[in-house]
């Protein structure tokens, strides 16, 4: 099994797990809570109670602190020679000096010399402020709450894969000399390019440019340097420095069919890598015989960012197709 297609079954079994968690998420009880890589998750209804669980205790509490302040209004009216707080209090005294509070709650008296009363205040719950998409995606603010949505965003940006994206399907028209692919490349993706049945007017050494600013030019001198490009089962070949393109194949050939699969293109590192499991041949007429056809199977890493490639032969075009596509890594 190729690399491509382990990936590909990986990235299936963690977009299910991961549908698993968001089902979880959206449909579990208001107890539920589920793990994920940035850690522990509650359920939107859980969310929805432990919110109407904290405003119907505040409210609660602020009932009881205005009847607790009340009966000790009515206690102190009826003393005489000061107020006590229960009977077994020893010590009478000033019905202010006998009402404590805590916390962030504070306590008043309005009306001094007056028809005095208190006025206690209990301030709001302190609850945080919504998580922004960036601050869910990366996972490591700690002060601030997610919704629904941040925590659906959060999963899929934090999951280590995702769902292969069609970026194009092209059918070669109009006689071009040379197969520009060069649009979708994203340095946190895989691409694979599929080619099926290119056929040129006439034979020529398969080769591939590259570009590192979408195509507006292909390198046409020894501007980056290159590892190694290993074509054929048994043949092996190394272009330096000096080189201005890597060959596909370095014998003549007008037909070419295969995947070629890239990573890190438009990536930071500044490391563009190229796979290839290639079908080259000469019988451009119709499907390729073992007699006339070499299989290019191999590898290609240049030190320079780049997001694009260009294939030709020194002819036209004249009939072919390819698919692009891409997996979030």
């Amino acid at each position: 099994m190729s690399n491509v297609q382990v990936r590909l079954n990986d990235a299936v079994d963690l977009f299910e797990a991961d549908g698993a968690l968001v089902n979880t998420y959206v449909h579990g009880s208001n107890t539920t809570t589920l793990e994920t890589d940035s850690g522990t998750v509650s359920s939107i209804a859980k969310l929805q109670k432990d919110v109407e669980d904290t405003v119907t205790n505040e409210i609660a509490a602020v009932t009881q602190a205005k009847e607790d302040a009340e009966t000790a209004r009515d206690e102190a009216v009826a003393a005489s020679g000061g107020v006590y707080v229960s009977e077994n209090d020893t010590t009478s005294g000033v019905l202010f000096e006998k009402i404590t509070v805590s916390g962030n709650a504070s306590i008043t008296v309005t009306n001094e010399g007056g028809n005095e009363k208190f006025n206690i205040n209990v301030p709001a719950p302190n609850i945080p402020s919504k998580a922004s998409q960036a601050e869910a995606e990366a996972g490591a603010d700690d002060s601030t709450y997610m919704t629904p949505l941040k925590t659906s965003q959060a999963i899929e940006a934090l999951s280590s894969g995702g769902a292969w994206e069609l970026v194009s399907d092209v059918t070669i028209s109009g006689s071009p000399t040379a197969l520009d692919i060069t649009s979708g490349f994203d340095g946190d993706y895989i691409h694979v390019i599929y080619l099926y049945d290119l056929k040129f007017t006439s034979s020529g050494n398969m080769l591939t440019r590259l570009t590192n600013d979408g195509g507006s030019t292909f390198d046409s001198a020894s501007n980056y340097s290159r590892s190694l490009w290993r074509q054929g089962l048994t043949n092996s070949s190394t272009h330096g420095n000096s080189q201005t393109e890597f060959n596909i194949s370095d014998s003549a050939c007008n037909y070419l069919s295969g995947v070629i699969t890239i990573q890190n293109a438009n990536n930071a590192s500044g490391v563009t890598e190229f796979r290839a499991d290639l079908h080259t041949g000469t019988d451009n007429t119709g499907p390729q015989t073992e007699g006339n056809t070499s299989m290019v199977i191999g590898w290609h890493s240049v030190y320079e960012i780049h997001n694009g490639l260009r294939i030709f032969n020194g002819s036209t075009i004249t009939n072919g197709r390819y698919k692009h596509y891409k997996i979030k890594v």
